[in-house]
């Protein structure tokens, strides 16, 4: 919930939009014109940002993520 910014009531609808926001702020291509070091910090935060998005998105593991 952390790498989205959203809280653990979220809908499918706001996770789609946060996800949306910050992966064109984070996404690699959108970043070519930074320093190496910034690009790659970028790509970190995108790759959480993604697996974030994909854990929340799938009922199953968002189920299992709450438990854990």
């Amino acid at each position: 919930y952390g790498a989205l910014n959203v809280t653990s009531s979220a809908n499918a609808t706001e996770i789609r939009g946060k996800y949306r926001r910050l992966a064109l702020q984070y996404h690699p291509d959108k970043l070519s014109h930074l320093p190496k070091s910034k690009r790659r910090k970028a790509e970190e935060n995108f790759k959480i940002i993604a697996e974030g998005k994909e854990v929340l998105s799938d009922p199953g593991r968002r189920e299992e993520y709450d438990r854990v």
